[in-house]
């Protein structure tokens, strides 16, 4: 099983080339992410892409930005996935695809992923708008690298 969600982040590494990032500050209805690293915050608003995974699921991924990359999967059919519910979700999640999974990692000083070992994701708010489903969240945990990690983020599932 871990060679199959290999293969659905190498292929979300290579589609994340096609997209640009810009940083700056949040406003409502605009998608960020949010992220501390022992006490540096850094918030960006991203463009992001959904890239279908098996028909079941989504898989909303960054691009990198100052270097964080992360990824939530989410239901592909929008009304299932505007019917979950609020919650704990799985952070740096393992075996297969489940929704609301949320996992990130970040470069380390040796320019390698450092990803995250073990935390808390908590789903905020799930909203219909025009354009999608708006889901908002929370997490805090550690790096294998041992730093660690906090922030919050808004993204649209599409």
């Amino acid at each position: 099983m871990g060679k199959f969600l290999s293969m659905v982040v190498l292929a979300l590494c290579c589609a994340s080339l096609f997209v640009s990032c810009d940083s700056g500050g949040t406003s409502d209805g605009v998608e960020f992410l949010e992220v501390t690293i022992d006490g540096k915050t850094t918030t960006t608003v991203l463009d992001v892409i959904s890239v279908s995974g098996d028909g079941e699921y989504n898989f909303i991924q960054s691009c990198d930005v100052e270097g964080v990359n992360f990824m939530l999967t989410a239901y592909s059919n929008l009304d299932k996935l505007a019917a979950s519910s609020i919650g704990e979700y799985r952070f740096c999640p393992s075996g297969e695809p489940q929704n609301l999974d949320f996992e990130i990692s970040v470069y380390n000083e040796n320019y390698d992923y450092a990803h995250c070992k073990d935390g808390e994701h908590t789903v905020t708010s799930i909203k219909r708008s025009v354009e999608g489903i708006a889901v908002e969240g929370v997490f805090k945990g550690t790096l294998h690298d041992n730093r660690n990690i906090s922030g919050k983020y808004r993204l649209l599932v599409w």
